[in-house]
């Protein structure tokens, strides 16, 4: 559970691409990803809607779990 200034401080070294999932602190979203794009950190936010799983915001396709989320646009490329 990390703010959104943790999260930046937590990728700042790290490699383009790395990133981490966070719980958000916007009561609308569910999580967020933390993603180093290798000049900044972008923050996506990711929505759960019941009976449909979860996506992120913006996206059309769903996902049953926060890992098959992560792991469907790890193998489909850049979000």
């Amino acid at each position: 559970n990390l703010s959104r200034e943790q999260a930046c401080d937590a990728l700042k070294g790290m490699g383009t691409g790395s990133f981490l999932v966070r719980l958000s602190t916007n009561p609308l979203h569910s999580a967020v990803i933390s993603l180093n794009t290798g000049r900044n950190v972008n923050h996506i936010q990711i929505e759960f809607v019941p009976s449909r799983g979860f996506r992120l915001i913006g996206k059309q396709t769903f996902f049953v779990s926060l890992t098959a989320l992560v792991e469907g646009y790890i193998l489909q490329g850049p979000l």
